[in-house]
C-alpha cells in the first residue's frame, strides 16, 4: 500500500510546475475580473461609499482607485508570472484586509455570510492560494524563471569534512602541521 502511495506521490509531484501555472493564472484572472467589476459595474463612487467608508478606513478616496488598480496590475503580473512573489504579497495583504476589516468586522458578514455565501470565505480561500504562490513561487513556467528573477535554489553540496585527528599528546585533537618556513 505504501509503495502505491509513494509511486502516486512521485508521479503527481511532476505536475508541480504546470499546477503553479493554473493556480497563478486563475488567481490573476479572478483579480482582474474583480478590478473590472469595481470599475465598470459597481462604479468607483459606489465602491467607496458602500464598501470602503463603512469600514472606517482612512483615505477612502485614495483606496477607491488604489484597490482596483492594484488588483488589475497584480492580477496581470500573476497571469504573466512576472514579479509573482511581489504581486502575491500585495494581494495577500488586500485579501487579509478585505476578509478581516471589511467582511468580518465592518459588515459583520461572518465567514459564510448570512445566507451561507457572500461572507469572507472567498477572501480567505484567495488568501491561502496567494500565500501558497508567495511561498512556492511562480514555478519554472513563468517569466520570472525565464528572466532569472526567481528560480529554485540548487542544493549546496559541501565537501565532507575530515574527521578530527586524535593526537598523542593527551589533548584529544591535533592541528594540521604548519608549513615549514
Amino acid at each position: 500500500m505504501m509503495r502505491l502511495y509513494t509511486s502516486a506521490a512521485n508521479r503527481l509531484s511532476r505536475l508541480n510546475d504546470p499546477l503553479m501555472v493554473v493556480v497563478r493564472t486563475t488567481i490573476g484572472w479572478l483579480m482582474i475580473l474583480h478590478s473590472l467589476f469595481k470599475i465598470n459595474v459597481l462604479g468607483l463612487d459606489n465602491f467607496e461609499n458602500f464598501l470602503l467608508r463603512p469600514t472606517g478606513l482612512p483615505f477612502t478616496s485614495v483606496l477607491r482607485w488604489l484597490v482596483p488598480s492594484m488588483e488589475l496590475a497584480c492580477g496581470g503580473l500573476l497571469v504573466l508570472g512576472l514579479l509573482t512573489r511581489v504581486a502575491a504579497a500585495l494581494l495577500s495583504l488586500e485579501m487579509l484586509g478585505t476578509a478581516v476589516l471589511v467582511k468580518l468586522d465592518a459588515l459583520h458578514l461572518g465567514v459564510l455570510g448570512p445566507k451561507g455565501s457572500g461572507g469572507a470565505e472567498v477572501d480567505i480561500l484567495m488568501l491561502a492560494a496567494l500565500l501558497a504562490v508567495l511561498v512556492l513561487g511562480p514555478g519554472t513556467l513563468s517569466l520570472d524563471s525565464l528572466l532569472g528573477l526567481d528560480h529554485k535554489e540548487e542544493a549546496v553540496q559541501s565537501k565532507p569534512s575530515q574527521p578530527p585527528q586524535v593526537g598523542t599528546s593527551g589533548e584529544g585533537l591535533t592541528r594540521e602541521p604548519l608549513p615549514a618556513d
